[in-house]
């Protein structure tokens, strides 16, 4: 394997996917997603890349409400400029978009790759046209591309905001039989630790040698290629705080568990981008 090119490695998931994939050689993007001279000069300027990983994003859906101009241009025109830019300068190579559960429709049932997609947020409907247009680029002009649509994980590099830190930070200032508001408490959430989501993502990059030696002998064309990037296990936000919380806040369950309407439910196992059908977490999502 050659050089990996990585766009938001200074994020949550692009630290981690360097760590974890320690031994892998990377190229690492710097610049602006929405520049694309920028993203061409890196491209052109590292001629071993065979492979990007696109992370680079607006990924706070309050961030993302803010501003939704500048989401919209991070998040969909940022792929649109790699998309193009490896077609014309990198057509061989093989492109990861990093996609996100909120693409999907509301649902009390497994969601799975096939499912209905209808986002409810202005952040899921970006990452669903970037879904899009990166498959339009591969069904048009052949760019090898995967979507990896990764649920919940959690990480020590995660900002307060987020779900495990912001609760670790209540729990710790919460007093003794106190009480701890956690909205969507009863939904169902599939929690991952980054670096299965970066080891998920491995086996994917790994599993297109074969499908592209399977279609150079049989000419086949590449087909679009989409992955739930998840456990497959999913559980209630409440017994996050259960695992977190002292004794003393556990017994009580001294939680007010109100439910957002609509929350995703649980998984059902993913398909690999252009591998057999597989947990692509190796039974270990997201954005």
């Amino acid at each position: 394997m050659g050089t990996i090119g990585l766009t938001g490695a200074s994020g949550v998931l692009g630290r981690t996917i360097r760590q974890t994939l320690s031994s892998a050689r990377f190229s690492s993007f710097e610049g602006d997603v929405r520049d694309r001279a920028a993203v061409e000069d890196w491209i052109l300027g590292t001629p071993e890349i065979d492979a990007v990983i696109h992370f680079a994003a607006i990924v706070p859906t309050a961030e993302v409400e803010a501003d939704p101009p500048a989401a919209f241009a991070i998040n969909v025109g940022g792929t649109v400029n790699l998309a193009e830019t490896l077609r014309r300068k990198r057509a061989n190579a093989w492109m990861f978009v990093a996609s996100s559960s909120h693409v999907y429709a509301p649902s009390d049932t497994p969601l799975g790759e096939t499912s209905p997609l209808a986002p409810i947020s202005l952040y899921g409907l970006t990452k669903l046209q970037a879904e899009q247009a990166a498959l339009a680029y591969q069904l048009r002009f052949g760019l090898s591309v995967c979507v990896g649509r990764i649920f919940s994980f959690t990480s020590e590099f995660q900002a307060e905001s987020y779900f495990v830190p912001s609760l670790a930070r209540r729990i710790l200032a919460c007093e003794k039989n106190g009480t701890i508001g956690l909205q969507g408490g009863l939904q169902r959430r599939d929690f991952l630790a980054t670096s299965d989501v970066a080891k998920s993502i491995d086996i994917l990059m790994r599993g297109r040698t074969h499908e592209e030696d399977t279609e150079h002998r049989h000419g086949s064309a590449r087909r679009p290629a989409q992955a739930r990037l998840g456990r497959g296990r999913p559980g209630r936000p409440r017994g996050r705080v259960r695992a977190h919380a002292p004794r003393s806040l556990r017994r009580p369950h001294h939680v007010n568990q109100g439910q957002r309407a609509g929350a995703p439910a649980s998984r059902a196992p993913a398909t690999g981008c252009g591998g057999a059908s597989r947990d692509a977490a190796g039974g270990g999502g997201g954005a």
